[in-house]
Protein backbone atom coordinates (compact mmCIF):
# COMPACT_ATOMS: atom_id res chain seq x y z
CA UNK A 1 0.00 0.00 0.00
CA UNK A 2 1.49 3.95 -0.80
CA UNK A 3 1.84 5.87 2.44
CA UNK A 4 1.20 9.85 2.57
CA UNK A 5 5.12 9.69 2.32
CA UNK A 6 5.30 8.18 -0.65
CA UNK A 7 2.37 9.63 -2.54
CA UNK A 8 4.67 13.06 -1.26
CA UNK A 9 8.12 11.57 -2.94
CA UNK A 10 5.73 11.49 -6.24
CA UNK A 11 4.62 14.90 -5.95
CA UNK A 12 7.99 16.23 -5.19
CA UNK A 13 9.71 14.83 -8.06
CA UNK A 14 6.89 15.54 -10.32
CA UNK A 15 7.86 18.89 -9.79
CA UNK A 16 11.44 18.22 -10.61
CA UNK A 17 10.81 16.72 -13.52
CA UNK A 18 8.11 19.84 -14.43
CA UNK A 19 10.98 22.32 -14.03
CA UNK A 20 13.62 20.42 -15.53
CA UNK A 21 11.74 20.17 -18.71
CA UNK A 22 10.68 23.55 -18.55
CA UNK A 23 6.99 22.48 -19.38
CA UNK A 24 5.78 26.05 -18.86
CA UNK A 25 8.15 27.61 -20.98
CA UNK A 26 7.35 25.17 -23.50
CA UNK A 27 3.43 25.61 -23.40
CA UNK A 28 3.95 29.49 -23.98
CA UNK A 29 6.66 28.47 -26.89
CA UNK A 30 3.70 26.33 -27.95
CA UNK A 31 1.25 28.92 -28.10
CA UNK A 32 3.35 31.39 -29.84
CA UNK A 33 4.26 29.32 -32.26
CA UNK A 34 0.60 28.34 -33.15
CA UNK A 35 -0.06 31.80 -33.42
CA UNK A 36 2.14 32.33 -36.73
CA UNK A 37 0.36 29.27 -38.35
CA UNK A 38 -2.88 31.05 -38.28
CA UNK A 39 -1.45 33.79 -40.49
CA UNK A 40 -3.21 33.67 -43.99
CA UNK A 41 0.53 33.57 -45.57
CA UNK A 42 2.18 31.01 -43.67
CA UNK A 43 2.14 28.66 -46.21
CA UNK A 44 3.47 30.70 -48.88
CA UNK A 45 7.13 29.26 -47.73
CA UNK A 46 6.30 25.32 -47.54
CA UNK A 47 10.00 24.31 -46.49
CA UNK A 48 9.53 26.80 -43.45
CA UNK A 49 5.86 25.94 -42.34
CA UNK A 50 7.00 22.35 -42.44
CA UNK A 51 9.81 23.28 -40.43
CA UNK A 52 7.40 25.11 -38.18
CA UNK A 53 4.93 22.54 -37.67
CA UNK A 54 7.55 19.97 -37.17
CA UNK A 55 8.46 21.80 -34.10
CA UNK A 56 5.06 22.29 -32.99
CA UNK A 57 4.70 18.92 -33.56
CA UNK A 58 7.89 17.99 -31.07
CA UNK A 59 6.51 20.51 -28.65
CA UNK A 60 3.13 18.64 -28.25
CA UNK A 61 4.19 15.72 -27.72
CA UNK A 62 6.76 16.59 -25.30
CA UNK A 63 4.02 18.44 -23.41
CA UNK A 64 1.74 15.58 -23.85
CA UNK A 65 3.99 12.61 -22.49
CA UNK A 66 4.75 15.12 -19.29
CA UNK A 67 1.13 15.23 -18.42
CA UNK A 68 0.54 11.62 -18.77
CA UNK A 69 2.84 11.31 -16.49
CA UNK A 70 1.27 13.70 -13.56
CA UNK A 71 -2.03 11.74 -14.49
CA UNK A 72 -1.04 8.69 -13.41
Amino acid sequence: MINADQIKDLINRLNVLHNSLNIELKIKKLKDKQIITQNPNFWNNPQDAEKLMKQIKILQNEIESFQLCKNL
